[in-house]
């Protein structure tokens, strides 16, 4: 398919004309530039716009790649060295700006803020688009861009694409490599968000991959037919391989105390269900994140925390069933 749900072209598609000379890169990247001046002065989603870099960019190229000529925006104050970036890049996709995220410092993370602005859901002007991966969420929704960079710790990539009716994936940590190694105790992993689920995991398949500046980081995700997904038998089984078994997936529709809306959660079943898929509900105990976030935080940004703070952030002392079985103020943290 050359088009998404909503009937915009998707980056596969994109792609596919350019390689083909349909259309030309230029021509792309200029479509997206009108579109991010256009709609960024109602949404506020642009941290920067850089189209002269852009258009040099696709008038130099050579259009092999599997997302050739395909425009994004980088998640701003992205180091430049990042794998998803020099990856992206080589596979064709072209950057034209930069994306707005929550400001520093902020105790909530769930909006965007360009320095004078904050930026607005494209469904509802009076409504975030979520975060912190907010002016990505917005421009991909609004169809300037069809996909985006961004990073997740604690649903920063997740959060914006649910808020926005798009797709955010937070892959395994290290399934793509990040320029800083560990980060928040190995939660914050770097991602794509994207109007078309196929093109996540097109996108999240060309940057994978072992990387020198992430020891961490995983083998490299194989890209797939797109063209020629598994085989469905009889309608209901997905084949897994040479053995034939179904996909079994581990469901959950609560959060810690926060359920899902209950129109969500049966589109979710009904979708699976289509597929064949083996939705096993599995019962989740989340411990409360207030203590511990603010320690991994501190730890990541190499700043000391005490060992009374590490406890508490463990869940010792408190009137909550601690995770682990035993509390040693001698034990070694990082």
């Amino acid at each position: 398919m050359s088009e998404s749900e909503s009937g915009r072209m998707t980056a596969r598609g994109i792609a596919g004309h350019v390689r083909s000379g349909i259309t030309s890169a230029v021509e792309v990247v200029e479509a997206a530039l009108d579109a991010a001046r256009c709609l960024d002065p109602v949404l506020h989603f642009l941290d920067g716009l850089d189209a002269a870099r852009a258009l040099a960019a696709a008038e130099r190229l050579e259009p092999t790649g599997p997302l050739a000529g395909v425009p994004f925006l980088i998640k701003a104050r992205t180091p430049p060295e990042s794998p998803i970036l020099s990856r992206l890049v080589a596979a064709g996709a072209i950057p034209i700006g930069w994306a707005t995220r929550a400001r520093p410092g902020a105790v909530s993370l769930t909006f965007g803020w360009n320095g004078h602005e904050y930026t607005r859901n494209p469904w509802d002007l009076t409504r975030s688009p979520g975060g912190s991966t907010a002016g990505g969420a917005a421009a991909v929704a609004a169809g300037v861009v069809p996909l985006a960079t961004g990073g997740d710790s604690g649903g920063s990539l997740r959060i914006p694409a649910s808020f926005c009716g798009i797709v955010g994936f937070k892959g395994t940590y290290g399934r793509i490599p990040r320029p800083t190694g560990r980060g928040l105790g190995e939660l914050t992993t770097a991602g794509v968000i994207g109007a078309d689920l196929d093109d996540v995991i097109l996108a999240t398949s060309v940057t994978s991959g072992p990387h020198r500046l992430d020891p961490t980081a995983l083998p490299a995700w194989p890209v797939l037919d797109l063209e020629n997904p598994p085989t469905i038998v009889g309608g209901d089984s997905w084949l897994v391989g040479a053995q034939r078994r179904p996909w079994r997936i581990a469901y959950r529709s609560t959060l810690g105390v926060c359920a899902a809306d209950a129109g969500v959660d049966r589109v979710i079943r009904e979708r699976l269900a289509v597929c064949g898929v083996d939705v096993i509900d599995v019962p989740l105990a989340l411990e409360p994140t207030d203590e511990a976030w603010p320690v991994l935080s501190a730890l990541d940004n190499g700043r000391g925390v005490t060992a009374a703070e590490v406890q508490r952030a463990r869940g010792c002392g408190t009137t909550t069933t601690p995770r682990w079985p035993t509390c040693s103020p001698t034990s070694t943290y990082w």
